[in-house]
């Protein structure tokens, strides 16, 4: 039997055309400042805004330049010291007689660097009331909504997105948040261990309005938008999340569809192959289970510690539940061994046997 397709609202080619190999990926390390600096001496700083879930990229070049203005073959073999930026790159401000469309955007990016998010709602839903050329607006709108709490009116402004045809990044974003000044990128989270990084795009707003749904309890909308979009491009991460929707929605034979030729790979292979696991017990395909469990536990170098904690318990469990006292107690002390403290991992070991 093949996986059944849920009922959603139906992707616009914007989205479709912002998915890309590099449209997601996780986030790792310390979430904030990333500094680097490039072979030809070009140094980049990114900062995150505290509370916004964006990041601003200001770069400045360390290449010397000929007399034609372009880059010398000589700055390859050059070292010079280049002093790192003390903040983003100012963005470009709107003419006098620029339009209020482009004014209000402008207060709204403002206001959102700022945190003032009430601020930013209002002035982004000022720009898209008289705009239908951009969906910038919406999507700022929609974010600023969420920050808020507000998750009627942050669902209305990514559907909007999420249903256009139009493109981003669209004239407002190029001509206000120009790439070279601001790299946006927006905090999704995907499970509650794992977080990924999306451009500031409409694929942003639909893995967004998909969370919205799952927070509200509109499961079948939530697993129908995910189906198209791992349908559109197959990512990791977004069968990662599918998994999880359709774990939680009582699916198991679809987990198991959309896990299939998952590997420990990664913590996403790895969390995405936890959630087979626990869909084989829950359908009593003992054999099988076994397997996936064990699976999740033989590659653990350089993945989360709680995620590994979490599969450890949910086998030891597994193990109890099927009959397999021994096997059990022996997973519940390497646990305990680990973390003493982990849920009531104390009390089942010492508990009596038998």
């Amino acid at each position: 039997m093949g996986m059944r397709f849920r009922r959603s609202i139906k992707l616009g080619p914007g989205v479709r055309l912002n998915v890309g190999k590099k449209s997601l990926g996780l986030s790792t390390g310390v979430r904030g400042l990333r500094y680097s600096v490039s072979s030809l001496g070009r140094t980049t700083r990114t900062v995150g805004v505290p509370g916004s879930g964006l990041s601003w990229r200001s770069t400045s070049s360390g290449q010397k330049r000929s007399a034609t203005g372009r880059p010398g073959a000589a700055a390859t073999r050059t070292t010079r010291t280049v002093s790192a930026p003390t903040g983003p790159a100012p963005l470009p401000k709107p003419g006098l007689l620029a339009p209020q469309v482009e004014k209000r955007f402008y207060e709204g990016v403002q206001a959102y660097i700022k945190g003032d998010f009430s601020k930013a709602l209002a002035a982004f839903e000022q720009a898209s009331a008289k705009d239908d050329r951009n969906i910038s607006d919406d999507l700022f709108a929609g974010f600023s909504a969420s920050r808020l709490g507000d998750r009627e009116r942050a669902r209305y402004y990514f559907e909007r997105v999420v249903a256009s045809d139009i493109e981003l990044p669209d004239e407002l974003m190029q001509k206000y948040l120009p790439f070279e000044r601001a790299e946006i990128r927006v905090s999704i989270d995907i499970t509650p261990r794992v977080t990924a990084q999306v451009p500031f795009s409409s694929l942003a707003a639909a893995l967004g309005l998909a969370e919205l749904y799952q927070q509200d309890g509109m499961l079948e909308e939530a697993i129908g938008l995910l189906q198209q979009l791992a349908e559109t491009f197959n990512n990791a991460a977004l069968n990662l999340s599918l998994c999880d929707l359709l774990y939680e929605d009582g699916d198991d034979e679809a987990v198991i569809d959309v896990a299939s030729g998952v590997a420990n790979d990664s913590d996403i292979g790895l969390a995405t192959l936890h959630l087979k696991a626990k869909a084989l017990a829950r359908r009593a395909l003992k054999d099988a289970a076994d397997e996936a469990f064990t699976a999740c536990l033989k590659r653990t170098a350089g993945r989360d510690p709680e995620l590994l904690k979490e599969v450890r318990y949910d086998k030891a469990t597994f193990y109890a539940e099927t009959g397999q006292a021994s096997r059990a107690r022996r997973e519940f002390e390497k646990l305990y061994a680990d973390d003493s403290k982990y849920r009531d991992v104390a009390r089942r070991v010492n508990a009596p046997s038998g």
